[in-house]
């Protein structure tokens, strides 16, 4: 296994306590709360919970969250049940940071179910081709951005996998001249489809690659979505190329099968899907920072669901 994804293995008996923790709150609380602030107060206790039956799992998380160099995390091992799955997932997202969501993705839900659909359109979490390597929400301002994307592995077909690939190890094996084009404003990437505001809203023109205070490289890409901001610049075409192929060579793979749980950073790595076997697809998905104090301030609300015509100018057509 490559050095920056860590991996845990929750035993038996641990799964046991966790479970009936979970169970537990589920029943005091008559089931998942309605709204999503209670839904993070239920898991916020279920998070202290946690701590004390099983504080491996509270530690590991604690990695994503202080260690620079764990990029992503794999647990194995945690319980299966589909009732129990989503408040245990924000639960342990709780333990990284504030979960949220964007009002227009996945219907507004704080957690989201990713199924896939008939008919949908490609480089898309519900259809069962390939989706290619992506950072989710790259056309966002970083600091209202997902940080770390977690999924929850409640069904999930044999072979279908999810790979991630860190930045900085691609970027280690592509010349620099490459990397001084992909850190220049010579791009644009395009708004995901899943905001539903059509496919053809575009960035300005802005770089790849940044740094984070650890001065660590960052990336926001969507492999499928990105262009040139001028049509006619082959060293950015040839950039992209070469960033494409780097990356491809530092997947690792993951099957998200029941009770497995895959967090990695958004910002520091891209992921991608296999295409869906045959059979049902259920994966929960949690978007996590730090905090939301910038998001909240932009909104005017202390939420954890923002409407983008909030958080960003959607003015001629390009996000700003």
């Amino acid at each position: 296994m490559k050095a920056h994804i860590a991996r845990l293995t929750i035993t038996p008996r641990e799964c046991r306590s966790i479970e009936i923790e979970t169970v537990n709150r589920l029943k005091c609380a008559g089931g998942i709360p309605e709204t999503p602030e209670r839904q993070i107060g239920l898991a916020a206790v279920l998070s202290e919970v946690i701590e004390d039956v099983c504080p491996r799992l509270a530690q590991g998380f604690a990695r994503m969250r202080f260690e620079p160099n764990c990029e992503a995390l794999v647990v194995h091992g945690l319980p299966t049940a589909e009732e129990v799955a989503p408040l245990l997932h924000l639960a342990t997202s709780a333990f990284v940071g504030e979960v949220f969501n964007y009002a227009e993705q996945n219907g507004g839900e704080l957690e989201m179910r990713l199924e896939p659909r008939p008919g949908s359109k490609a480089n898309t979490n519900t259809t069962r081709d390939e989706f290619a390597l992506h950072t989710d929400d790259a056309a966002m301002p970083e600091e209202k951005r997902v940080t770390w994307i977690s999924l929850y592995g409640v069904r999930n077909p044999r072979g279908t996998l999810t790979g991630y690939a860190p930045v900085e190890a691609a970027l280690s094996t592509i010349g620099l001249a490459h990397i001084n084009v992909l850190r220049s404003p010579a791009f644009k990437v395009r708004m995901p489809l899943s905001f539903n505001f059509g496919d053809d809203i575009w960035s300005d023109a802005r770089p790849i690659l940044g740094r984070d205070e650890h001065d660590r490289s960052t990336i926001a890409w969507p492999s499928y979505a990105t262009r040139p901001a001028d049509p006619g610049d082959v060293e950015a075409k040839e950039a992209l190329e070469a960033l494409r192929a780097a990356m491809e060579r530092e997947v690792v793979y993951t099957a998200l099968e029941p009770g497995t749980l895959l967090i990695f950073s958004n910002l520091h790595g891209a992921h991608k899907r296999t295409a869906i076997g045959s059979g049902e697809r259920l994966i929960l998905r949690n978007y996590v920072r730090p905090d939301l104090k910038v998001m909240r301030t932009k909104a005017g609300h202390d939420g954890h669901v923002f409407a983008l015509r909030d958080l960003i100018d959607l003015t001629a057509g390009t996000v700003r």
